[in-house]
């Protein structure tokens, strides 16, 4: 059987008279999708810089080789609170930690090759749809209380791989909230809101991300304790394979990775 990417089907009836609406749609999906990247990044763990340049590898591949037209591809919440977990229960230290990220990305390529192979889509159905809500629902709180603490500016002496303790050891620390940081975060917040509610097409997203850079730029509020991302660390595409993991590690992530195929997919049919 002859490998065809899905590109050489409909490049060649593109119409020309596309290109300027498809332009303004890539411009609009990307205000919404360069904060959410920058975003996830941090959530996983890593330099948010590795989530700016991801992610457009992931959709130009997914432009190359998908047959889908309707298909969303980017990053996503209840993914990256998975990996996360995956990767920190698997990596030794934090040096070790993006090798490991690195070597899940593999893992999960893998499995989703071999259950493309093995028409495994049938998997989807076996979950049934109030479970797939209530999991990703329990994720997105678990997501906003990881981050609460950067939110508020706090710091939390421990961090419990407990919902419930860890909610109690942020509210112990909610008297030490950093005052500048817990009014930009909210002020962003309350105009994400506004503008959602407000002016839909804007992409409010970006503009709370250029404005929050331009007020703390401004105001010199990294002096007064607000935390930045700062330069990032490494070269800006500084690509390679994970090295130094034992064979050990890989196989601990594999229940990880088949958990993140499963539900990735099952809400890609949803």
């Amino acid at each position: 059987m002859t490998f065809r990417p899905a590109i050489a089907g409909w490049l060649p009836s593109y119409d020309r008279s596309w290109i300027r609406p498809d332009a303004i749609s890539g411009f609009t999906v990307a205000a919404v999708l360069i904060p959410s990247a920058l975003s996830y990044a941090a959530v996983v763990g890593v330099e948010p810089i590795v989530g700016l340049y991801t992610v457009p590898l992931a959709l130009v591949a997914y432009a190359i080789f998908g047959g889908s037209k309707l298909l969303v591809v980017g990053p996503d919440a209840a993914v990256s609170v998975l990996a996360a977990s995956t990767i920190a229960g698997v990596a030794a230290d934090d040096e070790n930690y993006l090798e490991v990220m690195l070597a899940l990305s593999l893992v999960v390529g893998a499995v989703y090759l071999l259950f493309s192979l093995l028409r495994m889509g049938w998997i989807a159905d076996l979950v049934p749809d109030p479970v797939l809500k209530g999991f990703i629902q329990g994720l997105v709180w678990v997501t906003i209380l990881g981050q609460v603490p950067d939110l508020l500016g706090v710091d939390p002496e421990e961090d419990f791989p407990d919902f419930w303790r860890d909610f109690a050891e942020l509210a112990n620390v909610l008297g030490d909230t950093q005052t500048q940081t817990a009014i930009l975060g909210i002020g962003c917040l309350v105009v994400l809101f506004l503008l959602r509610r407000v002016a839909p097409k804007v992409p409010g997203s970006l503009v709370v991300l250029i404005g929050s850079m331009l007020i703390v730029s401004a105001a010199s509020l990294a002096d007064d304790g607000v935390a930045v991302v700062g330069e990032p660390s490494g070269g800006f595409f500084d690509f390679g394979l994970p090295n130094g993991l034992m064979a050990s590690q890989w196989l601990d992530l594999v229940p990880g990775a088949v958990a993140i195929v499963v539900l990735g997919f099952t809400e890609s049919m949803g």
